[in-house]
């Protein structure tokens, strides 16, 4: 790290630590197509949120500490409501308007990261050799390290198997939870997968 960031104005790098923050919020899993310009310009705009907050903060005589603490908040918080409530509806409104029916997300598995008001009930995965792995019901998983599954952004999958397919015969696995050893979970990378179907449903609205 340049020794000359950390002589900036206390509001200047509590801009640029908070905007960071909140774009990485609004962006995690979908970073990778990103360029530099886009990481600027995003880091900047909650940057803005947080400098604006701490401003008022301090214009009502909250202290350094609290005004800096809860800016950053305010930029976090801004970024997971973009994430979880203003894009879906961003680029609804952008295809209903006939404006434009992409979504800035290059990839289609990458567009699987992007859908959060779902609940996933089952993965299985068909291997280039042959097999066919499944996890029947990822909610029974869903407390386990890394439960019940990861999607990787290359391509790659975390996933508890408990049941698997060679050549037409399924065979249960039993053990995948075992009290003495621990849960057991497959790592497939990328290179071996050939088709992926992921069982999901809305999620639904609590009273």
């Amino acid at each position: 790290m340049d020794p000359k960031l950390l002589n900036l104005p206390w509001v200047t790098l509590l801009t640029l630590a908070a905007g960071y923050m909140g774009y990485f919020v609004a962006h995690v899993g979908l970073r990778d197509h990103h360029k530099t310009v886009d990481v600027t310009f995003n880091t900047l705009v909650f940057g803005f949120c947080a400098a604006f907050a701490y401003q008022l903060l301090r214009y009502l005589d909250f202290n350094v500490l609290t005004a800096s603490a809860t800016a950053a908040l305010v930029s976090v918080l801004l970024a997971a409501i973009w994430r979880a409530l203003l894009r879906p509806v961003f680029y609804n409104i952008m295809q209903t308007t006939n404006v434009s029916y992409a979504d800035d997300i290059p990839t289609a598995w990458l567009n699987l990261f992007g859908e959060t008001n779902v609940v996933a009930s089952q993965l299985i995965v068909r291997l280039k050799d042959g097999r066919t792995l499944m996890c029947g019901d990822l909610h029974r998983f869903k407390d386990e390290p890394n439960g019940p599954f990861r999607f990787g952004a290359t391509g790659d999958i975390l996933m508890y198997v408990t049941d698997q397919n060679v050549g037409y015969a399924w065979s249960t696995i039993d053990d995948v939870v075992w009290d003495e050893w621990g849960s057991e979970i497959t790592y497939i990378p990328a290179s071996e997968v050939a088709q992926v179907n992921f069982r999901r449903r809305k999620r639904r609205a609590t009273s």
